[in-house]
């Protein structure tokens, strides 16, 4: 099972080393884009993907807090992993974002194209 914890404070210093290394590095996950969305109100919250203890990949997830404390969240091309890891990065990024009182995640991952790799994404718990 992938799960998300909050990157440590060197991993958020290195964050745009962080997105190049998975490979799928975009820049909306960068720390520009953070900086940028900032200034329209949204707040950000960093995730590295683990399993067993192995890093999978990474997420940038831009937060907006809502009345009464309940945030939202968009990770746009978020998260950074495998096809394989996709549909379970996706749960460990909701079930963190969940403890943290956010009442919704939406994620635009880039999609895999191959079949194998879009069913399990089609089967899973999610709402599209």
């Amino acid at each position: 099972m992938i799960r998300a914890r909050i990157a440590s404070e060197p991993e958020e210093r290195g964050w745009d080393e962080l997105v190049a290394a998975t490979g799928r590095g975009h820049m909306l996950q960068s720390v520009a884009w953070a900086e940028l969305k900032a200034m329209t109100g949204w707040g950000v919250r960093r995730y590295v993907l683990e399993e067993d203890g192995e890093r999978r990949g990474v997420a940038q997830i831009l937060r907006k807090t809502l009345p009464l404390g309940i945030t939202v969240a968009y990770g746009p091309r978020a998260p950074l992993v495998v096809g394989e890891d996709l549909v379970g990065a996706i749960l460990g990024m909701r079930d963190a974002l969940a403890r943290e009182r956010c009442a919704g995640l939406l994620v635009g991952p880039e999609r895999p194209s191959e079949e194998r790799l879009a069913a399990p994404m089609l089967a899973a718990p999610l709402r599209r």
